[in-house]
C-alpha cells in the first residue's frame, strides 16, 4: 500500500509539474500573441499613411503635370513669337527671356 501511495504522490507531482511547464508556456505565447497583435495594429497603421501619402503624391504630381503643361503652352508662344508687339510687357517678357537663355 505504501508503494502505491508513494507511486501516486510522484505521479501527482508530476502532473503538477507538467501543468506549471505548460502554464507558463501559455504565459509565454500570450505575451507573444500581444505582441504581434501590436506589430500587426502598427504596421496597418504604416500601411494606412504610406497609401495617404501616395495619394498626396499623385495629387500633387497631376497638380504639377497641369502647371508644366500651361506653362510650356506659354513658353512655345514665346518662342514661336506669339507675344503680342502692341504689348510692351510681353515684348519685354520675351526679350529678357531670350538674354537669360544666353547668359547660362
Amino acid at each position: 500500500m505504501r508503494y502505491i501511495a508513494i507511486a501516486a504522490l510522484i505521479a501527482a507531482l508530476g502532473l503538477s509539474g507538467a501543468l506549471w511547464w505548460q502554464a507558463s508556456k501559455v504565459d509565454a505565447l500570450q505575451a507573444t500573441n500581444a505582441q504581434l497583435r501590436r506589430n500587426v495594429e502598427d504596421l496597418s497603421a504604416q500601411r494606412d499613411q504610406i497609401l495617404l501619402s501616395i495619394d498626396l503624391a499623385q495629387k500633387n504630381a497631376a497638380r504639377h503635370a497641369e502647371t508644366a503643361a500651361a506653362l510650356r503652352v506659354q513658353l512655345d508662344a514665346y518662342e514661336r513669337g506669339d507675344c503680342d508687339a502692341t504689348d510692351p510687357v510681353c515684348a519685354v517678357d520675351y526679350i529678357n527671356r531670350i538674354l537669360r537663355s544666353r547668359e547660362n
